[in-house]
């Protein structure tokens, strides 16, 4: 249907209709992402709180529509009040197939986790007015199911 310079194309392929638009996120769920990276990052905050976050990075098996790999970040709260030393040890532990403690992070050896194969819950979340990735909980694979 044409008005004037303006040109309206009406699809009816199928029974879905895409009424807001998402930014290319990686599949939500449990995807397959290979741990590429683990740093301290210590900071303030503009209000001069300090912070202090362990960032993990990885890289999802998953492709957007340029065949790029999704890249993947988890940042864990490593302050004294914070939760992120609870879940960064409930996430490595599942990794390395063992029970981690406080005296395992005094001097953690982070190529027990780089280069390794995870499962890692994708979530999507609304943010204000945008749609943003998370991850969520992180999985060993089982050696068994990695070997061909």
């Amino acid at each position: 249907m044409t008005n004037n310079s303006n040109t309206v194309e009406v699809t009816n392929d199928s029974e879905f209709l895409t009424i807001v638009e998402v930014p290319t996120l990686a599949p939500a769920g449990l995807r397959t992402a290979t741990i590429t990276g683990l740093v301290m990052e210590n900071g303030k905050k503009e209000d001069g709180t300090p912070t202090k976050a362990l960032k993990l990075t990885g890289e999802l098996e998953d492709t957007d529509k340029a065949g790029s790999k999704f890249q993947v970040e988890k940042r864990y709260n490593m302050l004294e009040n914070g939760r992120g030393k609870a879940q960064f040890l409930k996430d490595a532990s599942a990794i390395v197939g063992r029970k981690l403690g406080d005296s395992d992070l005094v001097r953690f050896n982070k190529t027990a986790l780089v280069g390794q194969k995870v499962l890692c819950e994708i979530k999507h979340n609304k943010k204000g007015k945008h749609w943003e990735m998370t991850v969520g909980d992180l999985q060993a694979i089982a050696k068994a199911a990695t070997q061909s």
